[in-house]
C-alpha cells in the first residue's frame, strides 16, 4: 500500500495489510496493526517521518523500518506488541 505526497491517511485503521509506504502523505491519528509484511511501514526520509503523527503500531513484526540515516522526530507514536518497534536499515546512524 503506497501513498503519494498529496494524499492523506487520517483517523484510519489498516489491519492485516502488507507493507505501508507513506511516500510523503500525511498519516495522522491512525492505527497500523497485524501487518503481514516483514515491516508494517517503511520510511525513506526524515521528511516522510515528519508527516506520521499520532499513530499506533501494534502486533507487527517490525513496526517502522527506516532506510535513510538521519535524526527522526516521533510525534505521539505508540507501539504495542511488535517484535521490533523500529529497525534501522540504513547504512548509517539513526537518531530518534
Amino acid at each position: 500500500f503506497k501513498m503519494g505526497t498529496s494524499q492523506e491517511f487520517i483517523s484510519s485503521r489498516l489491519v492485516g495489510s502488507g507493507l505501508f509506504t507513506p511516500g510523503g502523505a500525511l498519516v495522522y491519528n491512525s492505527e497500523i496493526t497485524g501487518s503481514t509484511a516483514t515491516q508494517a511501514m517503511e520510511v525513506t526520509s526524515v521528511a516522510q517521518m515528519n508527516n506520521v503523527v499520532g499513530c499506533t503500531f501494534s502486533n507487527n513484526n517490525r513496526a517502522i523500518r527506516i532506510t535513510t540515516a538521519g535524526t527522526y522526530t516521533f510525534d505521539r507514536l505508540t507501539f504495542s506488541g511488535n517484535t521490533y518497534d523500529v529497525e534501522n536499515a540504513s547504512t548509517g546512524l539513526v537518531t530518534i
